[in-house]
């Protein structure tokens, strides 16, 4: 059955958010509808992001994936993750997010890593 924590609502559906890892390591964000099966996957595993930090992921938001990320975007459940660039792969580009409850710890310890530095490399 999937996290019933977090869901958002996508058109008459209600879409439960289901958090697994790829095998490098990053957050892979999958949304099933109420019966437990997956509706789409909302995450993209971009390359050479190996680095980024557990709970934040490469949002798809392109093609088949357009009105349901937007819907999630909407839902308030997500921010854009702070000075994580864009990745770009091909003719897409992909925006970094962050659950919106754990941003601001996020952004705080970023300012505490890098103090005094230009992050917006990062």
């Amino acid at each position: 059955m999937p996290n019933k924590q977090r869901k958002f609502a996508f058109g008459d559906e209600t879409m439960y958010i289901r958090e697994h890892t790829y095998q490098n390591g990053n957050t892979a964000i999958i949304a099933e509808d109420t019966q437990g099966d997956i509706y789409a996957v909302l995450s993209v595993n971009m390359p050479g992001t190996d680095w980024l930090p557990s709970g934040i992921f490469f949002l798809k938001d392109w093609s088949e994936n357009e009105s349901i990320a937007a819907a999630f975007i909407a839902s308030g459940l997500v921010a854009k993750a702070k000075n994580v660039m864009p990745r770009n792969s091909g003719f897409i580009s992909a925006t970094a997010y962050i659950w919106a409850d754990e941003a601001e710890l996020w952004e705080d310890e970023m300012a505490t890593m890098y103090q005094g530095e230009d992050t917006n490399d990062y």
